[in-house]
């Protein structure tokens, strides 16, 4: 059950209001993002991410930069100049981090699709691999080879932008070298290096989303986001009341809602990360 539901302020409720993910599990219970959740079992985590992830990117950027661009506008007058003054500090902090998270944010979604729609088949043909009469298999498999590229490509393309430390993008060369292996196990009908590649995926997956897990709570952290939304939510409040463009006021009023949700957002898709990797990590345990 949530811990709490309840909201404190105008621009919660507009934020729970306008809320779009939901899920049934079991008895009919509907789970929001941004509640906090006692005793979940592995499978309502994973659905939660799921559903998250596979949700539209909603126009944050869009409605936040609107926002802010209305802000701008406003500092023209001495009200709204002094009180983003007084949070110059919590915009520049998150501003250093966005490109960052993204990145992170990439590579761990990389890493899902690497998991669920290539290495999992993988496997799955593998036990039919062997028998020459099948065919099937082999056409599965030469579709998996070009998802594995392609996601070779995007990893790559996540590197070349300089945002992540090249110590903790190592791991790409062994993804090069399963993608190796995989074409030559299907040139040469070879179960061994079919095997083989099966071995470097899993050492990328059982070791890689962790990491890259906690370099995105990290980096999270760093954003200050929770600061941020208090600092825009401060802002407004000093300016609701003042005599100023009221639909300017609307349009950075809607920037701070929208700030708040992506906050919930975030700290939601944070904490159903960290479950799902503490749950695959005991499953990789129990099964060495």
């Amino acid at each position: 059950m949530p811990v709490d539901d309840t909201l404190s302020n105008p621009i919660d409720q507009n934020v729970q209001q306008s809320g779009k993910f939901g899920v049934n599990i079991g008895q009919g219970q509907e789970i929001h993002i941004g509640d906090v959740y006692q005793q979940i079992d592995p499978e309502t985590v994973k659905q939660i991410v799921r559903e998250e992830l596979r949700l539209p990117q909603k126009e944050y950027g869009n409605s936040v930069g609107r926002g802010l661009a209305a802000l701008a506008e406003l500092m023209h007058h001495s009200e709204a100049r002094s009180a983003v003054i007084t949070f110059g500090a919590d915009f520049r902090a998150a501003c250093e981090q966005i490109d960052v998270i993204a990145n992170y944010k990439e590579l761990h979604d990389l890493l899902h699709t690497l998991e669920f729609q290539c290495y999992s088949g993988i496997i799955q043909e593998a036990k039919r691999f062997s028998d020459p009469e099948d065919e099937t298999a082999l056409e599965i498999l030469m579709e998996h080879e070009l998802t594995l590229q392609g996601i070779s490509r995007e990893v790559k393309h996540v590197a070349e932008r300089e945002t992540i430390a090249t110590s903790e993008l190592l791991w790409i060369k062994r993804l090069d070298h399963a993608q190796e292996e995989l074409h030559a196990a299907i040139e040469t009908l070879d179960t061994r290096r079919l095997q083989r590649t099966i071995w470097l995926l899993n050492r990328i997956l059982a070791i890689q989303p962790s990491r890259i897990n906690t370099n995105l709570n990290a980096a999270a952290k760093a954003l200050r986001l929770p600061a941020l939304v208090n600092a825009m939510q401060a802002i407004w409040n000093s300016l609701v009341e003042a005599n100023l463009n009221q639909e300017k006021i609307q349009q950075f009023q809607t920037a701070v809602v929208v700030l708040a949700e992506l906050n919930q957002r975030l700290t939601a898709l944070i904490y159903g990360h960290d479950c799902w990797q503490e749950f695959d990590l005991v499953q990789a345990s129990r099964s060495d």
